[in-house]
Formats: structure tokens, sequence, C-alpha cells
């Protein structure tokens, strides 16, 4: 695409229908994003996204994620390469703010973009580490992980509420039953002391939203989940970078660092209990 050099720049709210436009963005950015994003995204919060048009050219998109009234996450933050450094990046920050007021908000990034968030008053909390590999048939599916599907959903939300203090029903409703996805969990003592999801993406699959209470509850969703995705396939999992025994794990499986990203907040409260977070994801397009 060729701008002009006077451009004329207005952003909007995305509609359903337009959410193919707006992950156009993430796939010229190099964004390894989910294949049911555009569906899934807008089921968590249909009035997140909003997109920057220059005429009719997508110059810039930018989501902002309500979990609730008081917790948000902004993502997609990308900006059309001959934009970079222009005041568009700002424009669109600003709009996702306005419209996550009075909330906690998080967001990721490289730590090239460390210092604009940060004058914008996000303030560092951890780093992640993004880890690669390929799908191995390990032990296959041990007797104690199960299909979250088949027991009570409350024992997926009180598993959650040991990382999150706050509600993610609705989040964990839409994100856990994607298209192509899989759900398992680690069940002991009727509870669930580990789970974990893979998800189809453009380029790999991703495990994410592994959540566990011991290492070896985490070995077990971890295998169980790489011995369904088909064989040989790359996956990407991010790991909080103070977790060394789940990157021991991980590596003990051959996968190998190839990216790493932080996370921040504003105000700077984190909202979560990292130590038990095996993979995140949710809404780390960014």
């Amino acid at each position: 695409m060729e701008l002009k050099k006077q451009i004329n720049v207005v952003v909007r709210p995305c509609a359903l229908e337009e959410m193919g436009i707006f992950f156009q963005m993430a796939d010229l950015a190099g964004k390894n994003f989910g294949l049911t994003d555009p569906s899934v995204y807008h089921q968590l919060d249909p009035n997140g996204f909003f997109i920057a048009l220059d005429e009719n050219n997508l110059v810039g998109t930018v989501s902002a994620i309500k979990y609730n009234d008081e917790y948000g996450f902004i993502g997609s933050h990308l900006i059309h390469p001959e934009l970079q450094g222009s005041q568009l990046a700002q424009s669109l920050l600003e709009v996702a703010m306005n419209r996550l007021q009075n909330c906690t908000v998080a967001l990721n990034c490289y730590e090239s973009q460390l210092s604009f968030y940060q004058a914008n008053d996000f303030k560092p909390s951890h780093s992640i580490f993004v880890y690669s590999g390929k799908a191995q048939s390990i032990l296959g599916m041990p007797d104690s992980v199960v299909s979250p599907f088949l027991h009570p959903v409350e024992l997926v939300y009180n598993l959650d509420r040991t990382v999150y203090n706050f509600n993610r029903k609705h989040f964990l409703y839409v994100w856990l039953n994607q298209t192509g996805s899989m759900l398992l969990a680690n069940l002991e003592d009727g509870h669930y002391t580990a789970m974990g999801i893979y998800r189809p993406c453009k380029n790999s699959y991703e495990i994410s939203e592994m959540i566990s209470l011991s290492i070896e509850a985490a070995e077990k969703v971890l295998d169980a989940l790489l011995w369904h995705i088909p064989q040989g396939m790359m996956v990407n999992i991010a790991i909080p970078a103070s977790n060394t025994d789940y990157i021991n794990l991980i590596e003990a499986r051959g996968f190998e660092k190839t990216g790493e990203y932080i996370r921040m907040y504003k105000p700077a409260i984190s909202v979560i209990n990292e130590k038990n977070v095996v993979a995140t994801g949710s809404f780390d397009v960014f």
C-alpha cells in the first residue's frame, strides 16, 4: 500500500463483519494470531476493537478489551510500517484508554516499545519468554488428565482464581470453546491441579492459559496437550520468566527460547499470581 504524504486518519469502532480487516494489520506485522481470533475476540467484547483508516486504507488497529468494569487489556496496538514514529500510535492508545477508564489496564510490549508506554504511565511488571518447539508423543494421556467439558465448570473457575483475582467466567467460556482447540485438566481428589488449552494459529499451535499448582501436574497436562497436537507441528508457549521450573520443563522437551516481551500495568498493580502460570496467552496479540 502506498500512503499519501498528507493523511487524514479516522479512528472508529470495528464491526463484526470487519474483524477480518482488523487482523490484516496483525498479518502485516507478522503476528502469529489464532485462526479463530476474529470471531472469538469479538464475542469477548464486541465494543473493544478500533481501526484507523486513511480513506479506505487500513493504517492502524488497537483493542481495548474489558474483562469487567475493573480490569481491561490493550492489545493489537499496531501501526502501518510507513507510519511508524507518527502520532497515530499515541492517538490509538488514547482511544483505548478512554474506553477503559477507571480500569486497571494490562498490555504486553517489546523492550523497544517500553519507553513509549512508560511515558503513558504504564509500569513494567514481569518479563515473559516465548518458547518454540515441535509437538511430540511423550507418554500419551495420563489417567488423571480429563476433559473439563465432562465435569462441573466450577472446577475450571476455581483453578483460574488461584492466578487471577477477578472474575473471568465470560472470558473463559469464550476462550476455552474455540473451534479447533482442546482443553485438558489434571483431576485430583475432586479438583483440578492443572489445566491448559491448545489452539491453532496461523503458523503454529499455541499452548495458552495453562495454570498449575505443581510441577508434577503441569508435566501431565503439558505432555497430554503435546500428544494431541499433530506430531511434528510447531508449538509456541509463553512463560513468565521467573517460573524457572516450568521453563526447565519445556526446555527438557526440546523447546527453545525464540522471543521475549514485557507485561505492563496502569496503575502499577499486578492482578495475577504469576507463579502458578505455566503458559499465558489470552489477548497477547500486541
